[in-house]
């Protein structure tokens, strides 16, 4: 899809923060506008990941948690929303499948520092496979607008519009 895609899962989301994952890509920062915007609207807590595998630095040879901070203090502001800014040890897809494990959604770049190879960046697809929660991919900037398409997934979560829904059938439907 063009736009923003919300992947729900069968189960009722958790009651938890709303996580998004940032790699310093313009995808991720994307992903996170998204994610204040959506975090602001739902009152919801926000945590932004980093993950940073051993020896990789943050591509820039600077501190990446300073580098992270920057980057949420602006949006902080902006939206009148603070942020947990965590910087965790490993490979961006394991700290983000861990970390959806407490988490009531997820929002990630679709692609990540390689945008031309394949549709979805290799955390995004990880992720598709194995987080619990649902996950929203950011694709190019989509404006958040609340309107009468806007989805509810579970008791008070709305999801903005912009985004699709794509909900897999447990069963398939009778002949």
């Amino acid at each position: 899809a063009a736009c923003s895609v919300l992947v729900a899962r069968t189960t009722t989301p958790r009651d938890g923060p709303i996580i998004v994952g940032v790699n310093g890509s313009s995808s991720s920062e994307q992903a996170l506008d998204f994610a204040f915007e959506t975090a602001a609207r739902q009152q919801e807590e926000l945590v932004v990941v980093r993950a940073v595998a051993s020896g990789s630095g943050n591509g820039t040879g600077g501190d990446p948690l300073a580098a992270l901070t920057d980057l949420v203090a602006a949006r902080a502001d902006k939206y009148h929303l603070d942020a947990q800014v965590r910087v965790l040890p490993g490979e961006p897809e394991a700290v983000l499948v861990a970390a959806s494990m407490w988490a009531g959604s997820v929002i990630i770049g679709a692609r990540g520092q390689r945008p031309y190879q394949g549709l979805l960046g290799s955390a995004a697809q990880t992720l598709l496979h194995h987080s619990p929660a649902p996950i929203i991919l950011v694709r190019g900037a989509t404006p958040v607008v609340e309107t009468l398409w806007s989805r509810t997934i579970g008791p008070a979560r709305p999801y903005p519009s912009g985004v699709m829904l794509l909900m897999m059938p447990t069963e398939a439907p009778p002949a």
